[in-house]
């Protein structure tokens, strides 16, 4: 039992790598902090909410992020109304989110 619960781990662990390698996540936090303002409403000032109804944002892995607000917006994550707010966004804004939530510290 324990070495199938270390052997799905590590594969986990390995995809992820391959998955940070595969996602190109440079963004600019600047640009990515005015974009926040539209999420503000759901997920809170700074990307921290203040009831458990939508998740942080506050310091979570930019390919997470990415690879998240991808599947939002492509349909192959169905999320009430997030499906339509990432349809508004370019790759870059993309990027931009996750480059400003990912930097901001929520250990402060």
């Amino acid at each position: 039992m324990n070495k199938r619960i270390i052997i799905f781990i590590s594969t986990l662990f390995i995809g992820s790598l391959t998955l940070a390698d595969m996602v190109d996540y440079q963004g600019d936090a600047n640009k990515g902090q005015q974009l926040s303002v539209q999420c503000s409403q759901c997920h809170g000032a700074n990307g921290i909410t203040s009831h458990g109804m939508h998740p942080n944002l506050a310091g979570q892995n930019p390919v997470y992020l990415i690879v998240q607000l991808n599947a939002f917006k492509n349909d192959t994550r169905i999320g009430h109304h997030m499906n339509d707010v990432a349809k508004n966004l370019s790759d870059e804004d993309i990027k931009d989110l996750a480059a400003y939530y990912s930097q901001i510290n929520i250990c402060e």
